[in-house]
């Protein structure tokens, strides 16, 4: 089958807006802010949308953006699965496991 393309890529001149879409949900940057004002504002003028703010989950995914770089991470995701399935209080297992003590 084809692949949809999902991740854009607009650069104007040295500066560039990277916008990544799945289905319904759009997330957008740019070292720029007047660029992300104006994706903002055309996106505005287009359809209803709601703006959230920087970003602290996507897709599942736990974002924490800081000065030395963006770091993902899916604990948050992955406790509500285990708690789903009553894993809570499971003993845990260190990964790679340990093939003496497993």
């Amino acid at each position: 089958g084809t692949i949809d393309q999902t991740l854009f890529i607009r650069k104007q001149r040295e500066d560039f807006i990277l916008v990544q879409v799945y289905v319904d949900d759009i997330i957008f940057g740019s070292l720029n802010p007047q660029l992300c004002r104006e994706f903002e504002a055309l996106r505005h003028e287009k359809f209803q949308m709601s703006v959230m703010g920087e970003v602290n989950f996507f897709l599942g995914l736990q974002v924490l953006q800081k000065k030395d770089g963006i770091f993902l991470s899916q604990d948050k995701y992955v406790g509500d699965i285990l708690k789903k399935f009553r894993y809570s209080d499971v003993r845990s297992s260190n990964t790679p496991m340990d093939k003496e003590n497993p």
